[in-house]
């Protein structure tokens, strides 16, 4: 009987180092897969940062261009107004004139009645 459970438990010893063994592959198995994924992770996120600071660097250049038609269109208008304002002047001074000489001509008129 002695013989017997000894027996059984130098199977059991041996059954238990084989499945360690067996675990320990898995394990490095497994750690060399998470290895190669963090590894392609780290890939993309840099492809991915890289594409990230073209994109800004193209909407930098995009502002750049808004800013420059911005003043460019402030400018034309400026340009549109400045010739409005001394048209707008002149024909104030030529209505003033009017105005100036019909009051004359009627101070005249009634003078003379």
């Amino acid at each position: 009987m002695k013989r017997v459970f000894l027996s059984v438990l130098a199977l059991a010893f041996v059954f238990s180092v084989t499945s360690c063994r067996e675990t320990e592959k898995k394990a490095e198995d497994t750690m060399e897969e998470v290895e190669e994924t963090i590894e392609e992770a780290t890939e993309e996120i840099e492809e991915a940062a890289e594409q990230m600071e073209e994109a800004a660097e193209k909407i930098d250049a995009a502002a750049n261009k808004v800013d420059k038609a911005s003043q460019t269109i402030k400018d034309a208008n400026a340009d549109v107004k400045k010739p409005q304002r001394e048209s707008s002047k002149i024909n104030m001074e030529s209505k003033a004139s009017s105005l100036t000489e019909e009051s004359q001509t009627k101070r005249k008129e009634s003078t003379k009645e």
